[in-house]
């Protein structure tokens, strides 16, 4: 039998980028379908502020779900308004 179930530890984006201490340069994320609950969580908080250019795989093809297109274009929207540029790849 193959057991498919790990499991891991999760952590907050804030605690992750508030604990460096520094600013950080790059933020490159590909999370599988959870990019815009972390740019919410990055936006909300206020740790966008610490990074200088964030990076991003959109998964949006692979989710079907209104609520994520619903989340998906209330983060783009914050974003904009505050002219931060987000970068796909």
């Amino acid at each position: 039998n193959l057991n498919l179930n790990v499991e891991v530890t999760c952590l907050d984006i804030f605690d992750l980028v508030t604990s460096i201490g520094k600013p950080i340069d790059v933020l490159k994320m590909d999370v599988e379908g959870a990019e815009y609950e972390i740019l919410q969580r990055l936006y909300e908080s206020g740790a966008y502020k610490s990074v200088k250019s964030i990076y991003f795989e959109d998964h949006s093809r692979k989710m079907p779900s209104e609520n994520f297109h619903r989340l998906k274009a209330n983060v783009l929207e914050s974003y904009k308004n505050e002219n931060i540029s987000l970068y796909w790849w």
